[in-house]
């Protein structure tokens, strides 16, 4: 008689060290598997509670990269800027450009912030 890989069909010793075998390696595999879960979830935790507090490097260093764009973007819109200021009936979008350089009009007021801005502003209309 050939016996084979799968000829153990009468011989109830070997399946019960098979299935105590596969009880075995399941319980292996599920605590792993329960291991890794608890990991994931754990590194989602700390994840969460470092991206929720506030950075306030980052906050001040985004609030100078804002201004600075926004006092560099005033060379190129100067011209459109200055013919709004001097319009007798501007239309909405003369207004809104005003409006939104209004704040660096009043930051010109401080002589070296205009000595600045003009040497800036010239530099893009000449």
């Amino acid at each position: 008689m050939r016996r084979g890989p799968r000829s153990r069909a009468g011989h109830h010793g070997d399946f019960i060290r098979d299935s105590q075998a596969t009880r075995r390696r399941f319980e292996n595999e599920t605590q792993t598997s329960l291991t890794t879960l608890r990991a994931r979830c754990y590194s989602a935790r700390m994840a969460k509670q470092t991206s929720t507090r506030f950075n306030w490097r980052r906050f001040y260093w985004q609030l100078a990269t804002y201004l600075v764009l926004y006092v560099l973007s005033i060379g190129p819109m100067y011209w459109r800027w200055h013919v709004a200021m001097h319009l007798s009936n501007p239309s909405l979008a003369d207004t809104l450009i005003v409006q939104f350089y209004q704040p660096l009009l009043f930051a010109c007021e401080i002589g070296f912030i205009r000595d600045a801005v003009n040497a800036y502003i010239n530099w893009w209309i000449l």
